[in-house]
């Protein structure tokens, strides 16, 4: 599943027909085409593929929302507050 972003180090690596990974995005579980393009994969095709590999992608798509989710609730920062003379300008 690393083939897409050459996780490996490897620069070379390139994604063959049928490969899957995971939308870092929106975490869709993806399979790529013959034209290398990634398509998101159907609840029957999810169904269909081996318990071990199923159980990797649920991870990956699990990882990405979690953190995603926590992202959003991180409170923001407030900016630094110049003093009167550290005003730029």
């Amino acid at each position: 599943m690393d083939a897409a972003t050459a996780a490996s180090g490897d620069e070379t690596v390139t994604p063959e027909v049928g490969d899957l990974s995971v939308c870092l995005a929106c975490a869709a579980p993806l399979e790529f085409d013959a034209g290398r393009a990634a398509r998101w994969l159907t609840y029957e095709e999810l169904a269909k593929l081996d318990n071990d590999v199923r159980g990797q992608l649920l991870k990956a798509m699990l990882v990405i929302l979690t953190n995603a989710r926590i992202q959003s609730t991180r409170p923001v920062r407030p900016r630094a507050r110049f003093e009167q003379n550290d005003r730029p300008g």
